[in-house]
């Protein structure tokens, strides 16, 4: 099944019951909700990966005081960025730096003897701290003195970046809840509505039960998620 607003919005409405069960939502009012609501919500957890190149020429301020340089992320027209998960460094103070071009004809154990002091200086080097500020700032404890490449996580613009398995497993229920959710708002101001043939009982307490077992079962799913970077101690 494709993950797209037809299929999302199909579900969603054969779960609260319509046609049967009047909706109090159209469409784009349900596509404006999930848009507004669930899709920033959900890429607080599983953002939109994005790589970006931060150069010297992104400098925007430099903190003398606490020797910190700040940056400004150029990032792509319509995209919002949620957080900076990783930072890759240059590889020109490698002690490979220079030696492109004659690996085929080092000694073996000149080989091994440079990986070893490449790694040893990697061991003791200082590491870079950065910090990200919304929208496109980042900080970092050093002036850089050459490029990086940004591991960004952004908000999904499209249904498509969604992971196949967080649509499925996650987001459709969670945009439910959420419509479910605006729906109780609605219909918990009364008790029964007129209609040609009588009065009609809104059974708001069941749609009431409703929401809460489904925020519960979404907040398990989201907490039993592993963390998108682990933590590694040399």
């Amino acid at each position: 099944m494709a993950q797209n607003w037809n299929t999302l919005l199909s579900y969603i409405k054969r779960k609260v019951g319509a046609p049967l069960n009047l909706l109090e939502f159209t469409d784009d009012d349900i596509y404006e909700i999930i848009k507004e609501d669930v899709i920033p919500a959900l890429s607080q957890y599983v953002g939109k990966p994005l790589w970006l190149r931060l150069s010297s020429s992104n400098l925007a301020t430099v903190t003398n005081a606490e020797n910190q340089s700040t940056y400004t992320i150029p990032t792509p027209e319509n995209v919002i960025l949620v957080d900076i998960m990783e930072v890759y460094y240059s590889a020109s103070s490698s002690a490979w730096s220079g030696y492109d071009n004659v690996l085929g004809i080092l000694d073996p154990r000149d080989i091994v003897m440079m990986n070893e002091f490449n790694d040893m200086m990697n061991y003791l080097s200082t590491a870079q701290a950065f910090h990200f500020m919304y929208p496109d700032t980042i900080s970092f404890s050093e002036q850089l003195q050459d490029d990086v490449i940004l591991e960004c996580k952004a908000i999904h613009s499209d249904l498509s970046t969604i992971p196949g398995d967080v649509y499925y497993d996650i987001f459709r229920d969670w945009c439910l809840a959420e419509i479910k959710e605006d729906v109780l708002a609605l219909r918990s101001k009364y008790e029964t509505i007129s209609a040609p043939f009588g009065e009609l009982r809104l059974n708001w307490q069941k749609l009431e039960q409703d929401v809460m077992t489904l925020r519960q079962k979404i907040e398990a799913k989201l907490d039993a998620m592993p963390p998108e970077h682990l933590i590694s101690f040399v």
